[in-house]
């Protein structure tokens, strides 16, 4: 089904609003978001009479000033314009099956790719960024960029954008000082955010499709338990605590658990890199993306950050060496030392959002002394068997990453 009445130009949108006495902005939470901060640019904020995200349970909630509420419970006036935000046709045909009691007259649909240039012009341009994956090296690649003095990145590795730029209006006016504030238009930014692996269309909302984009990829059974070692220090899902208050402490069956609850399950699919990887590959052409292996950085430091480093458009550093990061073998020590570590870590996501460098350099440094009473080290490594069942699991995603990549990964992962 195509909607010809689409609004595809900044113009034809502000005559839009311009003409109308209400709207009311029904769709994705991220794509009205932007399309309210544009109405707000305009002087226009007045006329928003409401939101309508497609989230929204059956209570009212908040977002600033504006009313959120279901579709279905705003009034049918005559005076009132629905703009029905969707990414696709699709999209927009389901939203318009919802708003069913709103006559044609009433509804108009806006352009995809004008939602995205929008978001464009109030999002800092970044020149790259590496968007995934967990435990695969990304922490190491982050203290080797930043010894070229060609690239910017934020003091802080992860920043989390992705997890509180839908919670406030002014996020990207946020983002922009708390992280990227005079810093030289000669240099190139970027931003490493493992997080963003599962955020295609959020980073291409956020910052187009200009930006070069580096992925770290890691054999999925390591990376699978290096992952389940951080959530045990994190300790930050209640489901994972539970583990601490059934076996006391840390103890290999908690692994096995964590296997059947969150990875066979199919809950969590981090690991099965070839999803994540076809999702940017709809935004970004591919040679705009460039896949890094953890165990080749590993052997070839010098040879492949040379690579990234000239594919991020800055003459490489000589002798440039990958340092060695690694706090994985931490975890928690016991139930109460878990629930301890968890609310540590919902209070570090807290300040990512809020708060100045100071006050986050604090928080660290009082986090840092807890995690001495806190946290263990844990130096077990996962089993063979355990291992060979998580290869075969993850044995038609690495054929896929093959496929993607265009070489075999014999002698890398297998």
């Amino acid at each position: 089904m195509e909607y010809d009445e689409r609004i595809q130009t900044k113009e034809g949108l502000k005559n839009l609003i311009n003409q109308q006495q209400k709207v009311i902005l029904y769709g994705e939470k991220s794509l009205a978001v932007i399309l309210l901060r544009f109405c707000l640019s305009i002087d226009e904020g007045e006329k928003v009479r409401g939101l309508a995200f497609t989230q929204t349970k059956s209570e009212h909630i908040a977002f600033d000033e504006f009313v959120v509420k279901p579709i279905e419970e705003y009034l049918i006036t005559e005076d009132s314009q629905i703009i029905i935000l969707g990414r696709d046709e699709e999209a927009c045909h389901l939203l318009r099956e919802r708003a069913a009691g709103w006559n044609g007259q009433q509804i108009c649909y806006i352009d995809y790719g004008l939602i995205a240039e929008l978001s464009w012009e109030d999002n800092v341009k970044l020149d790259f960024l590496c968007v995934g994956f967990t435990k695969c090296g990304t922490t190491s690649l982050y203290w080797a960029l930043r010894k070229n003095k060609q690239i910017y990145m934020p003091k802080e590795k992860e920043i989390l954008y992705g997890k509180w730029k839908e919670q406030y209006i002014d996020a990207p006016e946020r983002f922009r000082e708390m992280y990227f504030s005079g810093v030289s238009k000669k240099k190139k930014l970027g931003c490493i955010e493992p997080t963003y692996f599962r955020r295609a269309n959020f980073v291409y909302e956020s910052f187009g499709n200009t930006p070069k984009v580096l992925f770290m990829l890691r054999n999925p059974a390591d990376a699978t338990y290096s992952y389940f070692k951080m959530k045990m220090r994190r300790s930050d899902d209640p489901i994972h605590r539970m583990y601490f208050k059934k076996y006391r402490k840390y103890t290999p069956e908690m692994f096995k658990e964590y296997l059947e609850d969150d990875i066979f399950s199919g809950k969590d699919r981090r690991f099965s890199y070839d999803i994540w990887l076809k999702e940017y590959l709809k935004y970004f052409d591919r040679e705009s993306i460039k896949i890094i292996f953890f165990e080749e950085i590993i052997r070839e430091p010098q040879r492949i950050l040379s690579e990234i480093q000239e594919f991020i458009g800055v003459e490489p550093v000589k002798g440039l060496e990958l340092p060695h990061s690694n706090t994985g073998k931490k975890v928690s020590k016991n139930y109460f030392c878990a629930r301890v570590n968890g609310k540590l870590h919902k209070k570090s996501l807290k300040y990512k959002e809020s708060g100045t460098e100071k006050q986050r350099k604090r928080f660290r440094k009082i986090r840092n002394f807890i995690w001495k009473y806190t946290l263990i080290d844990n130096d077990e490594k996962i089993s063979m068997e355990e291992k060979t069942i998580l290869m075969e699991y993850y044995h038609n995603s690495i054929q896929e990453i093959e496929k993607i990549e265009g070489r075999s990964l014999k002698g890398v992962w297998y």
